[in-house]
């Protein structure tokens, strides 16, 4: 379940709905962006490494990136770097070990230029080794029921659902949560913005998430089952498609209506695939800075009882554009200021209905926001 809830790292503490350091499954994930370090989560004392430990911990992490990371040559690299590092002394000074994953993460990084591949440091010991006890039917209704009601609190990803004048939708997703708990909520938006006559999709503070939340929004906004995604995995040298979907509880969004999606530098993972995908399919403009350039999925690794690493196994492929985001980021059809672009794209889109509106009175209410929304942009 780490692997699935890993996203979540930022956010209020999540349930768990398995033992997150048993046999984790590799399965397709993607990692939030900026993970803090839980070091005193439960007043734990951080207690300073030893040579033994840190030894221990640059040889686990450099087994499992040089075994698993994407990119097999560059995993072998970045093992030597690692290994390197250890016998010329640079972690010798190293004693905390929320630094020790600082210095780690940077390190690995400094190879792999991988903003996915990171280390984490948890105070409070998990138990790696042996395999957990079977959960009974009535545990694992309580925390599946757990988890029903964690998503339930955060409101399904969904910060704000609103429509402006014009009749504009707009949507705004801080998170992709998994699907069999989220879906239902994402459905509930969409169903309240159908009858709008253009979306803006607010991704600005989005970054990471399920990568079948992604495929599932898509499947909005597309008519046919589509093709969108291949993903490569190294552990099998496989290749594995993801296709929209063909059961939506509310109409496909019509085609002849602009669909716009905000992003920022902190745009980052799963909200990067649905921002590139849909430009990709020309089913939407995007607007804002470039984001963050993270298109490899993973898992989490142990490394001990109270370190962990996410190392990416796997990479997303576009079928259209034949790559992916990774390193580069989505670059927006129009690039602003990330605050500025939810004013920058609600007058671009009432400038162009004002070309096809006849009515004397309808015109002079767009008029009307249309200079209210400049002035507002002008104060920013």
């Amino acid at each position: 379940m780490i692997n699935q809830l890993l996203f979540l790292m930022l956010l209020p503490s999540a349930p768990q709905a398995q033992n997150e350091f048993a046999q984790v499954p590799e399965t397709l994930a993607f990692e939030r962006h900026e993970v803090e370090q839980n070091p005193v989560a439960t007043g734990a004392k951080i207690a300073e490494l030893s040579k033994q430990h840190k030894k221990l911990l640059v040889d686990r992490l450099a087994d499992e990136i040089e075994r698993k990371y994407v990119f097999a040559e560059v995993a072998k690299t970045a093992a030597q770097h690692l290994r390197s590092s250890l016998k010329n002394g640079k972690y010798d000074e190293v004693r905390n070990p929320i630094q020790m994953a600082t210095k780690l993460t940077e390190d690995a990084q400094a190879v792999t230029h991988d903003k996915h591949l990171r280390v984490f440091y948890d105070a409070n010991s998990q138990k790696v080794d042996s395999v957990p006890a079977p959960l009974t039917d009535e545990e694992r209704v309580k925390r599946r029921n757990e988890v029903v009601r964690y998503y339930q609190k955060l409101n399904y990803g969904v910060r704000r659902v609103e429509r402006f004048d014009g009749n504009i939708a707009y949507l705004d997703l801080f998170m992709f949560g998994e699907l069999a708990y989220v879906g239902n909520g994402i459905s509930a938006a969409m169903v309240l913005l159908e009858g709008s006559d253009a979306m803006i999709i607010d991704l600005r503070d989005n970054s990471g998430g399920s990568p079948e939340t992604v495929n599932f929004i898509i499947s909005h906004f597309v008519e046919r089952p589509t093709h969108v995604m291949d993903n490569y995995r190294r552990d099998d040298d496989s290749i594995r498609q993801s296709w929209t979907s063909s059961y939506l509880n509310v109409p496909v969004y019509d085609r002849n209506k602009k669909v716009y999606i905000l992003t920022s530098s902190r745009t980052f993972s799963a909200p990067e695939d649905l921002a590139y995908t849909m430009q990709a399919l020309k089913r939407a403009k995007i607007v804002g800075e470039t984001t963050g350039g993270g298109a490899h999925a993973g898992t989490r690794y142990a490394l001990d009882e109270n370190f962990t690493a996410f190392i990416p196994n796997q990479r997303s492929i576009s079928p259209i554009t034949k790559t992916n985001w990774e390193g580069v980021g989505v670059v927006p059809d129009l690039q602003v200021d990330a605050s500025k672009a939810l004013l920058t794209v609600r007058i671009e889109i009432l400038q162009e209905r004002l070309q096809k509106v006849t009515d004397a009175q309808e015109r002079s209410g767009i008029v009307e926001s249309i200079l209210a929304l400049k002035v507002a942009l002008k104060k920013m």
